[in-house]
């Protein structure tokens, strides 16, 4: 997945590549938010961090990709039952 200079991916359409440019600036702050919240409540899941930041999951998982792409977030390892009783990943800060 390539990353534009904002640190925004995208699959290699490119509807997915505009759309990927069109949300820079929000993408931008939801990533800060998560790691701030991150910060002093790791570990957490994406549904987690969504909730509590009263964001959805669809804003909230492509940030935390890119902020795990980008070594700010790590995978513990540890993983939980979610929502859908699918074992999903504990994500913490990466001090």
């Amino acid at each position: 997945m390539p990353y534009a200079n904002g640190g925004i991916g995208w699959q290699r359409s490119d509807t997915s590549r505009l759309a990927a440019h069109s949300i820079r600036n929000s993408a931008t702050t939801i990533r800060h938010r998560i790691l701030s919240y991150m910060k002093h409540n790791s570990p957490k899941t994406t549904e987690q961090i969504a909730s509590n930041l009263r964001l959805t999951y669809r804003e909230v998982q492509p940030r935390i990709s890119e902020l795990h792409n980008s070594q700010k977030l790590r995978d513990t390892g540890n993983r939980i039952v979610g929502s859908y009783g699918r074992s999903v990943i504990l994500w913490a800060f990466k001090r």
